[in-house]
């Protein structure tokens, strides 16, 4: 449904219109990484560790309904219309140069020490960036004038 909805807005898209910002529903390369997650959660050796430390487990099957539940609420927001950012119009600013740098290293290391972990909360930040992105879509559809 995502890849009809794309093809309809390409044959609508004016030529000289700018690229979107914004992607309409979830990527399907992020929806992979989210639907994820719970598999990535369970494998992460820290948390086996915290889990064998505190004397509970994951697993049971409540564990089921919440992947169930999960992988639904993905699949709806592939076919929604909500906008999610699209990080290949991002321009960095020199001022932020270093501190992106030191995150990007930072980050390197947590994928060395755990990189299912690191995978999962990258994907949940994505997850979390979705009201992020519907706030900015509002805000810049009031700036464009209107097509005509």
């Amino acid at each position: 449904m995502g890849l009809a909805r794309f093809a309809i807005a390409a044959g609508k898209a004016k030529a000289n219109s700018a690229p979107s910002k914004f992607f309409t529903g979830l990527p399907a390369p992020a929806a992979s990484f989210i639907v994820l997650m719970p598999l990535l959660v369970s494998l992460s050796s820290t948390i086996t560790g915290w889990q064998q430390r505190a004397g509970w487990r994951l697993d049971g099957p409540w564990m089921e309904w919440i992947v169930l539940g999960h992988t639904v609420l993905v699949a709806g927001l592939m076919v929604s219309t909500i906008p999610m950012i699209s990080v290949k119009h991002i321009k960095v600013n020199r001022s932020i140069l270093f501190p992106l740098m030191l995150g990007i290293a930072i980050i390197a290391a947590c994928l060395v020490k755990d990189s299912w972990l690191t995978l999962a909360v990258l994907a949940g930040l994505y997850l979390l960036s979705l009201p992020l992105a519907v706030v900015r879509s509002k805000r810049e559809a009031k700036v464009e004038p209107p097509s005509r």
